[in-house]
């Protein structure tokens, strides 16, 4: 037999200079409201799948109590017992004794001071001061009643903490859940690749459902085991980076159709480039193909899930404030963190821009992922990360654009298309030009 014993003092009572007996003493309004609002917060703690019984005294305070314990803990019927009024533990142990040993119990006692005490010292050894309203669990298997073992001991200030960490411990999961939501959609992009390699959506997207994984990861890497941050970091980061150059490739040839459409004076529609874009992106994607649909890609995708059923997170995440504080509190910082450096940042400097626009990206990403949580604060700021998000992107675009057309001076063009890369070089630069003075204002 395993029993799993709690015993529960009874919440705050009237005084006993009140007029009434010790008997008739009832629960205070404020001793009834706390007890409901800590008692919920003990349900994690009790033992699942089992049946509970609830044994309490017959004063008044104390079948209070039981009552709000037992619409708690949905149990139907309350024992009532003179041996736990009276603080009789040779009593409370032969009623205890008298239980089916096949079946496995909760049971819940409530009673009084000093009783609680010195029947916990008679179960594990220790007196336990109980306030009212405290509770303490033991677990008994067999032998004598000494062997008992305490579990946890609350008083209902530490109850109240729990309130904290059990919403904590559910926003954790659901972060959790929308990981290996995010997860699911990079698998299910890289399926919608493979099957349509040619279609430069299906690049972008799978490019994309990365980064938003990516960029959660890294918001969330201060409240995870770092190990296992890193470890799916690098995972992803390899399967991305195989994207970027086919991604830019594709990103040139939109920019070249455009041109081409606006401009038919400076570019005609079947110029040299595009064959030499689309033989390019032909032996890209190839290459690409063949490292995404490989037994390591699909064996890393699977080791990230690993890792992240496993919800490793750190144990001080929630012990001072809600997850939900530290989760717009690490939002804040990292916001004012990128308007800094969006204020200082040298536009002519590539890499600095390029950094810039990342930022702005990871942020976007982070807030449509973790929205939820951050209980509508930042708003306002989407739209300030995607306009930042949009601009950056055209200058930087257009910037990668020019440094890929300048080496396609080196091919085996006709000369008519080489006066086509001129136009488009020029193009490009006009444009860079132009996005650098918006963002210098």
């Amino acid at each position: 037999m395993t029993l799993q014993i709690v015993f529960i003092r009874h919440g705050i009572a009237e005084a006993g200079s009140s007029g009434q007996g010790d008997f008739e003493r009832r629960l205070t309004k404020k001793g009834t409201q706390k007890l409901q609002d800590t008692l919920p917060f003990l349900l994690p703690l009790l033992h699942e799948d089992r049946e509970i019984l609830i044994w309490s005294s017959p004063l008044v305070r104390a079948r209070e109590t039981a009552a709000i314990a037992a619409e708690i803990f949905r149990v139907e019927e309350i024992e009532f017992y003179d041996f736990i009024g009276e603080g009789h533990f040779n009593e409370f142990w032969n009623a205890v004794g008298n239980l089916s040993p096949s079946v496995e119990r909760t049971i819940l006692v409530v009673g009084h001071e000093p009783t609680m005490s010195y029947w916990s010292q008679a179960l594990c050894g220790v007196f336990l001061p109980f306030k009212k309203g405290a509770a303490a669990s033991f677990v008994y298997r067999a032998g004598g009643p000494e062997t008992a073992e305490l579990q946890w001991f609350l008083q209902p200030e530490g109850m109240e903490m729990l309130s904290t960490k059990t919403n904590s411990s559910k926003i954790l999961g659901d972060i959790s859940d929308t990981l290996l939501r995010h997860l699911h959609q990079v698998v299910l992009e890289r399926d919608n690749f493979l099957e349509e390699p040619a279609n430069p959506e299906t690049a972008h997207q799978l490019r994309v459902s990365i980064r938003k994984l990516r960029s959660l990861l890294f918001f969330l890497k201060p409240f995870q085991k770092d190990k296992q941050n890193a470890s799916m970091q690098g995972n992803l980061k390899k399967l991305v980076t195989e994207f970027s150059y086919l991604r830019e490739l594709d990103v040139l040839s939109e920019a070249c159709n455009t041109f081409s459409k606006e401009h038919r004076e400076a570019m005609a529609v079947d110029s040299a480039i595009f064959g030499v874009l689309r033989e390019g992106r032909a032996l890209e994607a190839q290459r690409v193909i063949s490292t995404v649909s490989t037994a390591d890609c699909v064996d890393s995708l699977y080791d990230i899930e690993v890792e992240m059923k496993k919800a490793l997170w750190k144990k001080s995440i929630d012990e001072n404030e809600s997850v939900v504080m530290r989760i717009n509190d690490r939002f804040a910082d990292l916001f004012d963190t990128y308007k800094r450096s969006a204020a200082a940042v040298d536009y002519n400097n590539a890499a600095a821009a390029h950094a810039l626009r990342i930022e702005a990206k990871k942020l976007r990403y982070v807030l449509l992922g973790l929205e939820p949580l951050m209980e509508g604060k930042f708003g306002i700021v989407g739209t300030e990360l995607k306009e930042a998000h949009d601009k950056l992107g055209q200058f930087c675009d257009a910037r990668r654009n020019k440094y890929i057309l300048q080496n396609f001076d080196s091919k085996d063009l006709p000369e008519k298309a080489h006066l086509e890369l001129r136009a488009l070089i020029d193009y490009q630069n006009s444009i860079v030009n132009s996005r650098l003075d918006q963002l210098k204002r």
